[in-house]
């Protein structure tokens, strides 16, 4: 956390870059349904299940949109 507010970590991001997006300025779609499937094979020996779905996401706002940049130590 960082000043009260939960810092979500993403290999995706660059080393030494911080983004700040407000939850009420990030728009999530769903491109797809989720397909669910369960093992089906005759020798399972435990529960096994795949779930698959497309999701997008928009910044309609950019101007709330925060980047910051590390110095290097």
């Amino acid at each position: 956390m960082i000043f009260g507010v939960p810092l979500l970590i993403s290999p995706e991001a660059p080393v030494g870059t911080v983004w700040g997006l407000p939850a009420e300025r990030v728009v999530t779609a769903v491109r797809r349904d989720a397909d669910v499937q369960a093992d089906q094979s005759v020798l399972f020996t435990s529960d096994r299940v795949r779930a698959t779905c497309r999701v997008g996401f928009g910044f309609p706002h950019p101007a709330a949109l925060v980047r910051i940049r590390l110095a290097a130590t």
